[in-house]
């Protein structure tokens, strides 16, 4: 009996773009109304300005894990939250941070792509 290969998609001809994007794909992934090359510089100062602002408060969350685990170890492993350890609730709390940060992060950054395409707009008919 000969081997079967499976043919990725890619390579069958069949393209994902015919695939409708689940919901969850389309909360994640926030369509590009423009690509980069044509952006507007202040969108793309507001979007590293966005960025550079939510690395900075996940860094001091992160920055107070790892002090807790350097400078206040026996007091940090040892302290419990509803039956679990501290160490184990922080470690899952940056996590669930870090995700909200990415949603809030794209859907912020879609809302000042839309608000230039809108002022865009409205600057172009006058």
């Amino acid at each position: 009996m000969p081997p079967v290969f499976i043919t990725p998609a890619y390579h069958s001809g069949i393209s994902l773009r015919h695939f409708p994007p689940s919901p969850l794909v389309k909360l994640i992934m926030h369509s590009h109304a423009n690509t980069t090359e044509n952006e507007n510089e202040s969108v793309i100062q507001k979007r590293q300005r966005l960025g550079v602002v939510l690395l900075a408060l996940f860094s001091v969350a992160y920055g107070g894990f790892i002090g807790l685990c350097m400078f206040a170890f026996e007091w940090f492993s040892k302290t419990q939250v509803s039956g679990i350890p501290l160490t184990v609730a922080y470690g899952v709390a940056l996590i669930i941070l870090s995700l909200v940060m990415a949603l809030l992060y794209g859907a912020m950054s879609d809302a000042i792509e839309r608000a230039s395409l809108k002022s865009n707009a409205t600057s172009s008919t006058k």
